[in-house]
């Protein structure tokens, strides 16, 4: 805009004819002044086509974004939800129990696993996930309102090492158990004849 100040300036004095010392600086002609006239108009008409241009992108994106996850709507802004605890080692029994904070607002809440399978949704912020095989299994959290608005999300995934206990030491656990058991058994049997050993003879003595 400075550039189309000083252009039309000077178009008005040349075309006035006042006259110019020798010392003063060698005048530009009219085409060049027309030419950074058109520049500034053409730079002016531009700014506006480009910053509607950028809008629509980030339109379109958001639009994607949300086409990616239907029925599902984001909230202005998003809680991150952190787990309580975010590594196990060794699950031995393919089970573990999960807890993250509470979110405000929040009246559902959803665990995935990596591959997008559901494992728990509910109100509560707590899960009980079983039955998974050995290796390594990611679960991720998820917060929504009573609208199905997303208000919470995990930033960092709960990682389970589930590693079963071998065949063998599960029988020989199993084996341990049902002696113990049957020793239980045992010991309650002996004890009842002999209470009712003792009962007998007391009535014969009295």
């Amino acid at each position: 805009m400075v550039l189309l100040c000083q252009a039309v300036a000077f178009s008005s004095h040349h075309a006035s004819g006042s006259a110019q010392g020798p010392s003063d600086a060698t005048p530009l002609s009219d085409p060049v002044a027309a030419e950074l006239i058109a520049t500034e108009l053409t730079a002016a008409k531009l700014a506006p086509a480009e910053a509607g241009l950028a809008e629509r992108e980030s339109a379109t994106k958001t639009e994607a974004s949300v086409d990616s996850n239907p029925g599902m709507q984001t909230g202005p802004t998003v809680a991150e939800i952190e787990f309580v605890q975010t590594r196990f080692d060794s699950v031995r029994e393919g089970y573990q129990s999960l807890q993250w904070n509470e979110i405000e607002g929040a009246t559902r809440y959803q665990i995935l696993d990596s591959e997008g399978n559901s494992y728990y949704e509910g109100a509560l912020p707590e899960a009980f996930i079983s039955g998974l095989p050995d290796g390594e299994h990611s679960f991720m959290a998820q917060a929504f309102s009573a609208d199905n608005v997303l208000v919470g999300a995990s930033v960092q995934s709960a990682v389970m090492l589930v590693d079963h206990w071998p065949m063998s030491q599960a029988w020989a656990s199993f084996g341990v158990g049902l002696i113990v058991f049957l020793a239980m058994i045992g010991l309650i049997a002996v004890g009842a004849l002999r209470a009712s050993k003792l009962t007998d003879e007391a009535r014969a003595v009295s």
